[in-house]
């Protein structure tokens, strides 16, 4: 007689996507804010394009953006980036 193991269920990617977005965003969205706006510490570059390439993760693709911001948050730029593309790969 065959035993039938059936494969795991396939995980729900909507709700990894909240997790992971819920455990990093706004604790890096207040880091920077208070940095950036209270303290004055660090500098997200010029006009909106500072702004939105900082706050969505984007500095680890312009290479002019390195020098902005918080500069530790290169490897969260990665993680989420890793994040986005991880439940797209097959299984």
């Amino acid at each position: 007689m065959l035993c039938r193991i059936s494969p795991p269920p396939f995980p729900n990617t909507r709700k990894f996507w909240e997790r992971r977005l819920l455990r990093i965003v706004p604790a890096y969205w207040l880091a920077l804010t208070v940095l950036t706006y209270v303290f004055r510490i660090v500098s997200i570059g010029p006009g909106w394009q500072g702004v939105v390439t900082h706050y969505l993760f984007l500095q680890i693709y312009f290479p002019t953006a390195i020098f902005f911001g918080i500069t530790q948050a290169w490897s969260l730029c990665t993680e989420m980036s890793f994040y986005l593309v991880l439940p797209l790969l097959p299984g």
